[in-house]
């Protein structure tokens, strides 16, 4: 693998948080416009969670990009993340209605999301 690529778990790295990154994006964009979203999530709580997830998932996604950049080489960078990126969508569409249409699969989307950026922050603080 170190002929392919020396950063190999930053590789790995890259490929978990970028598709938490992509599919949390997918997901909350799923709620958006907010008078479209599924009832459970237009009451209460719920829109406060949609822009919160999208401003996590912002943020995973930017440090993802930022932390790629300034450990691996271009070729890994685009052929990982491409490939998470094709497909991402596939982890959303299969999501039960319980989890998609729900304040709770926010809840887990955000709750993903600060999971990832503690894991890039703490990769970066590393190295």
């Amino acid at each position: 693998m170190s002929a392919v690529e020396p950063n190999w778990p930053i590789a790995l790295m890259l490929a978990l948080t970028w598709l938490v990154g992509c599919a949390g994006l997918l997901f909350v964009f799923g709620h958006l416009p907010l008078s479209a979203a599924p009832e459970g999530v237009r009451r209460g709580g719920g829109p406060v969670l949609v822009w919160l997830g999208l401003a996590v998932m912002v943020a995973v996604a930017l440090a993802t990009v930022v932390m790629a950049f300034e450990s691996l080489r271009w070729t890994t960078m685009v052929v990982l993340g491409g490939f998470v990126f094709l497909f991402a969508p596939f982890f959303v569409q299969d999501l039960p209605a319980a989890i998609r249409d729900t304040q709770r699969g926010l809840v887990l989307v955000v709750t993903l999301g600060v999971v990832a950026l503690g894991a890039i922050c703490a990769v970066a603080g590393a190295s």
